[in-house]
């Protein structure tokens, strides 16, 4: 009964437009144009809704992207939202350790004015791609990230620093 559709809405209600959907188990995540949505499937086969917005500590209401994040000893993943903000940039980056009771912005792309595209993890390190270049982090600290920097001859070539994606093997980025 939290839940509203409604697709001609002119009022500016956009929970109806998905742009990023995870599902774990029996929850949904699914990220949309006016915020989060979990959804507990039940027995029944019905699902209890819960909505997230900024006022519930999100960093933007557009969630383009929702990536688990599996850490040894936690009880629930990592969830992390990457949000854009349609009335202002920067975007914004938040998890949430503990199924969506509480949400954690990290300020420092906010700052730098950096929009999160896509998120790696490799064991304790988390990488975000961004349109300013990658940058890492540890997954004890995800609130300080370092710019990797990129080599000159790269950024030439392609005309900007911007990362969309990033994907580790062994020891190479």
């Amino acid at each position: 009964n939290n839940y509203y559709y409604n697709p001609v809405d002119g009022q500016g209600f956009h929970n109806h437009k998905a742009f990023g959907v995870h599902i774990e188990e029996d929850i949904i995540w699914a990220g949309t144009a006016d915020g989060l949505n979990k959804g507990i499937i039940r027995e029944d086969g019905c699902i209890d809704w819960y909505h997230y917005t900024t006022e519930d500590g999100l960093a933007g209401d557009w969630v383009i992207g929702i990536i688990p994040q599996y850490i040894d000893g936690q009880e629930f993943p990592r969830i992390w939202a990457i949000s854009w903000d349609l009335v202002y940039d920067p975007h914004g980056l938040s998890y949430t350790d503990d199924n969506g009771d509480s949400w954690i912005q990290v300020n420092q792309f906010i700052e730098e004015e950096a929009k999160v595209y896509n998120l790696f993890f490799d064991t304790n390190i988390i990488y975000a791609s961004t349109n300013e270049g990658l940058y890492e982090s540890n997954i004890n600290d995800p609130q300080i990230w370092i710019k990797t920097d990129i080599p000159q001859n790269i950024i030439d070539e392609v005309g900007s620093e911007k990362v969309q994606t990033t994907l580790v093997f062994s020891d190479m980025l």
